[in-house]
């Protein structure tokens, strides 16, 4: 199941597009579920052999809170279960997703985001991409293993966070043959804006304080819990638990732990269990637990209506590249580029330590290449941590319908190098394929922009990049009057959804498909939420309305 990181050097120079020195060009291979720092199996074991260096605890008084319990603060939601299933990444990423939404005032403290619809989506192959595979397994079906890079990538594409009672964790079935419609794919109320990576425990502790809360795995064994709460496993085993952090305490003695470890202080952990379990489903880790993978934030937003992400990404991308790289889109519709969003990774020795963005607006004929005579957009700015970056544009790009537009991304480390960025890849056999056109995603070489879907390397096909563009298009409305749903400025092709409920339960689900940008909808029945999606059923137009 694990894979050590491959680096293969190529025997060409891939020369920077802004730079003058050359940079050798490298490929780094991540697992299939692309990861190259956690991987977790349809049982929630296994990650991986990546090892990250013993942390010691910081201990500065000054900028940092002897104790901090995101619990006294009204911002972590309730413990539940993940019953028999491999979903613990599902549970704990949510949980962070939960905590730092009710820090935002974007929700309360009664949210609760669906674990089912989160796991089975990220397993369920995106037929509008064509990239991935169905993953399964004869135990668990469509909810076994994943990782918070996995959750980050579902909720980058507004999707992970559908309401649980639309969609309930009891429903989950290791039956091959469960499942979900697929335009239910996209209905979430809330969408990544950042997500990363620390290995510092000082850094994890401003996080939790900032963002709410952060998510870690580790390996679980009971030979070393003590006294149902307290967690120390002193050798540098393999992870295979995903759970969330909350706060922490410095003074949790070394002594309550089975086996001392070098010292004092705890992270106080939200696991996934049950209440019944530890201290009413709370735990304490070692800050000194040699098993710990690092530390990750989920920072959220309501998912905006009337905004649409371009992106050709239908599952992680498994493999980085030290390039420059290009993503071209059409403009489906008249609107305004807001914002853009890469991937940075620390899994070699080419960090990203700044970027630069470049928009081109490439008019209404199909485009060879992703630059013309002069930049509608450039922005510069620093990278200051591994993850997930959407970067908002200081002055937006204003797009027609038919428009091609292009989004160039360009990564450097502190001494100039290119850094790496993720892009699709696969190789005969891979658990995962991906799927590319010509045209959509371009890398800088040997001085000229090459098209993605033409490189290959030692039978490795390479795909799409994971560049993202962020469109908002003119508002669209959706209200309810007497017996009719009336919308407003509503693309042709679009979807009326009338979601019908039973005593707070989900009865049914239907979709219209709207031939008509004005026009209303007669209904009759009570308990009923409508929503309007995009004809590709990708992302909402406006926000829904309950009758």
């Amino acid at each position: 199941m694990k894979k050590n990181i491959i680096s293969i050097t190529l025997t060409f120079l891939l020369l920077s597009s802004t730079a003058v020195h050359a940079n050798e060009f490298k490929i780094f291979h991540t697992e299939p579920r692309g990861i190259s720092e956690i991987i977790l199996d349809e049982n929630g074991n296994e990650i991986s052999n990546y090892k990250i260096p013993v942390r010691r605890a910081a201990r500065s008084a000054n900028e940092l809170p002897q104790k901090y319990d995101s619990r006294d603060y009204g911002i972590v939601t309730p413990v539940k279960s993940q019953g028999s299933f491999g979903t613990c990444w599902a549970h704990s990423a949510l949980s962070c997703a939960e905590s730092n939404m009710i820090k935002k005032s974007f929700e309360t403290l009664s949210v609760d985001y669906s674990e089912l619809h989160l796991s089975y989506f990220s397993s369920k192959k995106d037929p509008k991409f064509m990239d991935g595979n169905d993953r399964t397994s004869e135990s668990y079906g469509y909810f076994g293993g994943g990782n918070s890079r996995l959750a980050a990538f579902c909720l980058s594409n507004s999707q992970g966070t559908a309401p649980e009672n639309m969609f309930p964790y009891s429903k989950a079935s290791s039956s091959l043959d469960f499942s979900i419609d697929e335009g239910s794919r996209y209905f979430s109320n809330a969408s990544l804006v950042s997500y990363g990576k620390t290995d510092d425990i000082s850094a994890a502790k401003k996080a939790i304080m900032e963002y709410g809360s952060v998510a870690t795995a580790y390996c679980d064994s009971s030979m070393f819990l003590n006294n149902r709460k307290y967690y120390y496993c002193p050798t540098r085993y393999a992870t295979n638990h995903a759970v969330t952090i909350v706060g922490w305490d410095d003074t949790v003695s070394k002594d309550s732990f089975a086996t001392s470890p070098e010292g004092d202080g705890a992270w106080i952990v939200k696991n996934s269990w049950g209440t019944w379990w530890g201290e009413n489903g709370y735990f304490y880790l070692s800050y000194y637990d040699k098993s710990i993978s690092g530390y990750d934030f989920f920072d959220m937003e309501n998912t905006k209506s009337g905004t649409k992400a371009y992106t050709y990404n239908g599952t992680a991308a498994t493999y980085m590249l030290n390039a420059d790289f290009a993503n071209v889109f059409c403009a489906e519709k008249d609107g305004s580029l807001s914002a853009v969003s890469f991937e940075t990774s620390t899994a070699s020795g080419l960090t990203a330590s700044t970027y630069e963005i470049e928009i081109y607006n490439l008019g209404k004929n199909t485009p060879n290449s992703p630059v013309n005579s002069t930049p509608a957009c450039t922005i510069n700015g620093s990278v200051n941590f591994d993850g997930y970056h959407r970067i908002k544009l200081d002055t937006a790009v204003e797009l027609q319908a038919g428009d091609y537009f292009s989004i160039i991304v360009r990564l450097r480390t502190s001494s100039g190098l290119n850094a790496i960025q993720y892009l699709e890849g696969y190789s005969e056999g891979s658990d995962v394929t991906f799927h590319s056109n010509k045209g959509e995603s371009f890398f800088y070489s040997y001085g000229t922009w090459r098209d993605l879907s033409t490189f290959s390397q030692s039978g490795t096909k390479f795909c799409n990049s994971t560049i993202k563009g962020y469109v908002v298009s003119p508002q669209s409305r959706l209200y309810a009057s007497d017996n009719a749903i009336y919308f407003e400025n509503i693309p042709l092709g679009s979807w009326l959804i009338e979601a019908e409920y039973s005593e707070n339960k989900l009865k049914s689900i239907r979709r219209i498909k709207t031939e008509a940008e004005n026009g209303s909808y007669s209904v009759s029945s009570e308990n009923t939420k409508y929503m309007i999606w995009s004809a590709d059923l990708t992302h909402p137009l406006c926000p829904a309305i309950q009758r």
